[in-house]
C-alpha cells in the first residue's frame, strides 16, 4: 500500500502544464501501469496458462509442462490445418509477447513519465519557477484584495526582473550566442523548448506505436481496426490467428535412451485479456497522437504568430485610442513570448481574471515610464531653449 501511495504522489498532474501535456505525462502513464499491474497479477498470481496433456502425466508434470509453456512460448496454429511437421515452421508462429506484456508495459509507462520530467527540468533552467508562480497566483485567486494585490505584484516582479536580465544580457550578446542559448536571450527560451516537449511526446507516441505492433508481431498497422472490425462483426481468433486462446506447445523430456518429443495443446487466458488492454492501447495511442499534434500546431499559431502579443494583450486590456501606439512597444520591449505563456499557464491552473490583473500591472509600470521618459524630453528641451535664449 505504501508503494501504490507513493507511485500514486509520484504521478500525479503537474502545475505548469497545458493542452495535451497531462494526457500523455499522466494518464497515459497512469493507464498504461495499471494494465500492467492488473496482468502481473493475473500471471503470477492467477492461471496464466492451462494445458491439456497426456492422461500419463502426474499433477507435477501437467505443472512442470505449463510452466515450461509459458516460460519458453507457444505456436498457434489454425484448428483446420495441420500441425507443422517442420520445427522452424512452429518457431515462426510462435506467440512470444504474453509473458512479456507487463514488463513492456511498464518501460512504456517510464517513457511516457519521462517526458514530463524533461519538460519540469529544463524550464527551472529559463530562471524563472513556474510552478512557485501559479502556486502564487492561485493563492491570489482565493485570497482577499490585500492578498491579491500582494501575490500579483510578486509574479510581476518576478516577471520584470526576468525581462531586465534578458535584456541586459542579450544586449552585448553575438549572434552565435543568441543562438547557442536556445531564446534565453530573446525571450523565447520557454516558447522553444515547450515547442521541443511537444515534438518529444510525438516522437514517443510513434516510437511506442510502432514498437508495440513489432512486440505484438503485428505486421499490419491498422491491425487495432481490423480487430475491432472483427469484434464488431463477430469474426473468430480461430480464423485471424490474433491473440489466440488456444496454442500449441512442444517440449522435450529425458527419459532413458534419450530424449521424448510431447506436443501439447494449451489455453491461454491471459490473452483475453491482452487482446481488449491492447486494442485500447492501439485507439488510445491514435488519439493522444492526433490530441497532441493539433495542440503544437496550435501553441505555433498562438506564439510564432507575428501579432500574437499584439492580439494577447488587447485580448485582457482595456486600452484607450492613445494607448494603442505604444501597444507594440509594450510587446516587443516589456513583453516576451515567454511571459505569455507563463500567463497563459497561470489562466489554465488559476484565472483569466489574476492574468488580467498581472498584465494591467505591467501595462501601468510600462505607461508611467513612458510617461516619465516623456517628462524628462520636455524639461530637457525647454532647458536647452532657455539657454539658447541667454
Amino acid at each position: 500500500m505504501n508503494f501504490l501511495s507513493g507511485a500514486a504522489d509520484l504521478i500525479k498532474p503537474r502545475i505548469d502544464d497545458m493542452g495535451a501535456d497531462r494526457m500523455n505525462y499522466c494518464y497515459t502513464t497512469i493507464i498504461i501501469a495499471l494494465f500492467s499491474m492488473g496482468l502481473t497479477a493475473r500471471q503470477y498470481v492467477g492461471t496464466p496458462l492451462q494445458c491439456w496433456v497426456p492422461q500419463q502425466f502426474s499433477d507435477a508434470w501437467e505443472q512442470y509442462a505449463e510452466n515450461y509453456c509459458f516460460v519458453y512460448n507457444t505456436y498457434w496454429v489454425n484448428p483446420d490445418s495441420q500441425i507443422p511437421g517442420n520445427v522452424q515452421d512452429r518457431i515462426a508462429s510462435q506467440l512470444i509477447y504474453y509473458q512479456w506484456a507487463p514488463f513492456i508495459m511498464g518501460l512504456e509507462a517510464f517513457f511516457f513519465f519521462s517526458l514530463g520530467k524533461v519538460w519540469g527540468i529544463l524550464n527551472r533552467r529559463s530562471g524563472l519557477n513556474i510552478e512557485s508562480l501559479v502556486k502564487t497566483a492561485q493563492n491570489a485567486d482565493e485570497a482577499d484584495k490585500t492578498e491579491r494585490d500582494k501575490g500579483i505584484a510578486i509574479i510581476c516582479l518576478h516577471l520584470e526582473d526576468s525581462i531586465k536580465l534578458q535584456r541586459a544580457r542579450g544586449e552585448q550578446a553575438s549572434f552565435i550566442k543568441h543562438l547557442v542559448k536556445l531564446g534565453k536571450l530573446d525571450g523565447t527560451y520557454l516558447a522553444n523548448i515547450y515547442l521541443f516537449t511537444k515534438l518529444l511526446y510525438l516522437f514517443n507516441l510513434i516510437a511506442q506505436f510502432l514498437a508495440m505492433n513489432q512486440f505484438l508481431g503485428q505486421r499490419n498497422h491498422l491491425w487495432g481496426a481490423s480487430i475491432l472490425s472483427d469484434i464488431i462483426s463477430g469474426s473468430n481468433w480461430e480464423d485471424t490467428g490474433n491473440f489466440p486462446r488456444i496454442a500449441m506447445c512442444d517440449f522435450e523430456v529425458r527419459v532413458f535412451g534419450g530424449f521424448h518429443r510431447y506436443s501439447v495443446q494449451c489455453m491461454l487466458v491471459l490473452n483475453m485479456f491482452n487482446e481488449k488492454i491492447f486494442l485500447f492501447l492501439f485507439w488510445w495511442f491514435v488519439a493522444v497522437f492526433f490530441y497532441t499534434v493539433l495542440d503544437t500546431v496550435q501553441l505555433c499559431l498562438k506564439n510564432r504568430l507575428g501579432r500574437s502579443k499584439v492580439n494577447y494583450v488587447r485580448k485582457y486590456l482595456t486600452l484607450r485610442s492613445t494607448d494603442e501606439r505604444f501597444v507594440e512597444q509594450f510587446c516587443n520591449s516589456n513583453f516576451s513570448t515567454d511571459i505569455m505563456i507563463i500567463l497563459r499557464i497561470i489562466t489554465i491552473h488559476s484565472s483569466e481574471f489574476i492574468t488580467r490583473d498581472v498584465l494591467s500591472s505591467l501595462w501601468k509600470e510600462f505607461r508611467q515610464k513612458i510617461h516619465d521618459d516623456l517628462h524628462e524630453d520636455f524639461f530637457s528641451d525647454e532647458t536647452m531653449s532657455l539657454t539658447k535664449f541667454k
